[in-house]
């Protein structure tokens, strides 16, 4: 049920973009021109938006579940700080270069808007670009983590050297097996001793 309260929601949000004009850049710049030739109509359509958002949100606070079953996750910081501001920014200058946001910007791009989809295309590259930024943060903070981690002396002396001298590898049987069939060699723990010579 969880895709068709998505098709349903989708639809209705798609609808009401193409509705209140959310999807005309011209219309969208109009009302942003408040010094030149304003056109105060979208701002109706924000203020129902809000309206209708804060009764939404009011009622998902005290739900654990959605109607399709999902935990709901809201976010738990309201911190104004640069970060936040900055983004706001220049989420605003984008929006009033282009007259379009993300939202109004996919419902124009399917509908065959070249420009719209040139806005969704470079929207893309800067989700990728900002979490390919993250990660790399992330996995230096986590490497770097590794180096003040004390391993217990009996790891270091028994298992890792044991396993260097051994030739073998370290890890679950899943992880050996698909080592072992990578390298075409085994790579679990022999036996100690002599191999045992069978009788031609």
């Amino acid at each position: 049920m969880g895709i068709v309260y998505a098709l349903l929601a989708g639809t209705l949000f798609g609808t009401g973009l193409i509705a209140s004009q959310m999807t005309d850049p011209l219309k969208v710049k109009g009302f942003l021109d408040l010094l030149g030739a304003w056109d105060p109509s979208l701002a109706l359509v924000m203020a129902v938006a809000i309206a209708v958002g804060f009764v939404a949100f009011s009622t998902a606070r005290r739900r654990k579940l959605s109607w399709s079953g999902t935990p709901i996750d809201l976010p738990a910081s309201s911190r104004v700080d640069k970060r936040l501001l900055l983004g706001g920014a220049l989420f605003g200058i984008g929006w009033g270069i282009a007259g379009l946001c993300p939202g109004p910007a996919l419902v124009a791009a399917a509908s065959g808007s070249l420009p719209a989809i040139g806005f969704v295309g470079a929207m893309l590259v800067g989700m990728a670009l900002h979490d390919y930024k993250r990660l790399g943060r992330s996995a230096d903070k986590v490497y770097r983590g590794l180096f003040k981690v004390h391993m217990d002396e009996g790891v270091v002396d028994y298992k890792i050297r044991a396993a260097t001298n051994g030739n073998y590898v370290l890890g679950t049987h899943r992880f050996q097996e698909v080592i072992g069939r990578m390298l075409g060699r085994r790579v679990t723990k022999g036996r100690a001793g002599r191999p045992v010579e069978r009788a031609s």
